[in-house]
């Protein structure tokens, strides 16, 4: 996903942390900038797949408005890995998303790969795949989107988490572990 500019807004997205197993989380991030407005609240989707038993990451986008309105990360032992986050020059943004991959309201752009999830202290990490070099931090309250050379959007950044949200994930790392 293309990064095509920014806005000022921030503070505007919260997510929600639910356990649908013993051994899978889900994890919303919503938009609430976006509640009770009569903005085009059907969004369309870039999904990143390559995962067997789960559904994808999903990362759904406004393609009026050029800004995500939802994302939904599944976590689980295929993606949980050890992630040292890199440096790279923080701004206080909300991004906007190249659209035009998207040729209708309610689209699905499928692309093929992984992505990896570790708990770092009190904030989860979220990279769109192995090679994420990080180089610009757009951050939204407790979110930051990530971007690489060629701004794309290549992760995410939750923190700090509250300490039901941590809980639930210390939970299900020990889960993991334990089927190791």
């Amino acid at each position: 996903m293309q990064i095509v500019g920014e806005s000022d807004s921030s503070g505007a997205y919260s997510t929600s942390f639910e356990m649908v197993a013993d051994t899978l989380l889900m994890i919303n991030i919503s938009n609430d900038a976006l509640k009770g407005t009569d903005i085009l609240s059907i969004p369309s989707y870039w999904r990143l797949v390559g995962r067997e038993v789960n559904p994808p990451l999903e990362v759904g986008i406004n393609t009026q408005y050029k800004i995500i309105s939802k994302i939904t990360i599944l976590v689980d032992v295929d993606c949980m890995r050890d992630i040292e986050l890199q440096n790279g020059e923080a701004k206080e943004a909300n991004i906007l998303i190249n659209t035009d991959i998207f040729r209708k309201v309610n689209d699905f752009i499928d692309v093929n790969g992984q992505y990896y999830v570790s708990l770092i202290g009190n904030t989860l990490i979220c990279l769109f795949g192995n090679d994420c070099k990080i180089s610009r931090k757009y951050v939204n309250g407790q979110i930051e989107f990530l971007s690489d050379e060629t701004d794309s959007l290549c992760g995410l950044v939750i923190g700090p988490l509250n300490e039901s949200d941590e809980k639930k994930l210390i939970s299900l790392t020990e889960n993991l572990r334990s089927l190791s």
